[in-house]
């Protein structure tokens, strides 16, 4: 049997480290990051690496990349990478006799989006049960009707620690506050820091 039952697909964003900061028994959790060949890869598996430290998670399994970001603002996959990363999780968990996969996708207020995401992750379920001979796994999308601005809500409320995410589009040692991806994430994060609180986003 293995030392986890939730496995949480983390990309190294903001998504990421929120889903594990909700988890309440970060002992039982174990994270599956495909690694993205982008020029902020590194960084980002090393954001990955940080988070687990700092939560105490042991299992952290790093995957060949699957599939290219169309953007590095917005790393989440798109269209038909997204089943292929959701099979792959899928199947590493199965793999540990995990029973759940969360996968801290963001749609944000998108009707149509939103229910595409969870038909799909239906589908995917039905599909484990097809094959696998009725093995049961509960994917989980908790964020999926989110907002960017809510998101960081959530993360502050759980006491994420934000600051072992990354959202800059290079690779270095600090986000460089500038690039696209910066100012996208330095907004909604400093957006919902209630007043008088001190500002967490990248320095």
């Amino acid at each position: 049997m293995a030392d986890f039952h939730t496995l949480v697909i983390n990309l190294g964003n903001l998504a990421g480290v929120t889903a594990l900061a909700v988890q309440t028994d970060a002992e039982h959790v174990g994270i599956w990051q495909p690694r993205l060949d982008i020029p902020s890869g590194p960084a980002l598996l090393r954001s990955v690496q940080k988070q687990a430290q700092i939560m105490g998670i042991q299992h952290l399994e790093v995957v060949e990349p699957l599939y290219r970001p169309r953007s590095t603002i917005d790393i989440q996959p798109q269209g038909l990478d997204i089943s292929i990363i959701l099979l792959a999780a899928a199947a590493y968990a199965l793999e540990h006799e995990c029973t759940r996969l969360v996968w801290p996708m963001v749609i944000g207020p998108d009707y149509d989006g939103v229910s595409r995401e969870l038909e799909r992750a239906q589908l995917i379920t039905q599909l484990i049960e097809l094959d696998m001979g009725g093995e049961a796994l509960v994917i989980d999308l908790p964020f999926v009707e989110l907002s960017d601005d809510q998101l960081a809500e959530v993360a502050l409320h759980a006491d994420a620690p934000v600051k072992a995410a990354w959202w800059c589009e290079y690779d270095r040692e600090k986000p460089c506050g500038g690039c696209d991806a910066c100012l996208r994430w330095r907004r909604v994060v400093d957006a919902a820091i209630p007043p008088g609180r001190a500002k967490i986003a990248a320095e």
